[in-house]
């Protein structure tokens, strides 16, 4: 598999306490990424005070996979003041184009 260009979008509850964590994170995220870059919105912009957001380029989505979905990574990104309810993962259209046929 090719590697895939993916943003995780987050509601957080400080944008600068979240940051603070910055080093961890990217050591979570690096086992299955590189080109680690994050974001925050602006404040005030569009009622969405507290969004971040992290690009990367996933290289290994079996592990991505098994990261996220473990309860270190999920007790971290509480620490880190992430609501995990409002986590959302996208990745580039050409992902998409690997995946099988959704079946209708």
């Amino acid at each position: 598999m090719d590697k895939v260009k993916m943003v995780i979008t987050s509601q957080v509850d400080n944008p600068y306490d979240w940051q603070g964590f910055k080093e961890e994170r990217h050591k979570t995220i690096s086992q299955f990424a590189t080109d680690i870059v994050e974001y925050k919105a602006s404040d005030g912009e569009l009622n969405m005070d507290g969004m971040v957001a992290i690009a990367f380029t996933c290289t290994d989505l079996a592990k991505m996979d098994e990261v996220m979905n473990s309860e270190e990574t999920k007790k971290e990104m509480i620490r880190h003041g992430v609501n995990t309810s409002s986590t959302l993962i996208l990745h580039d259209f050409e992902y998409e184009d690997t995946l099988p046929a959704s079946e209708e």
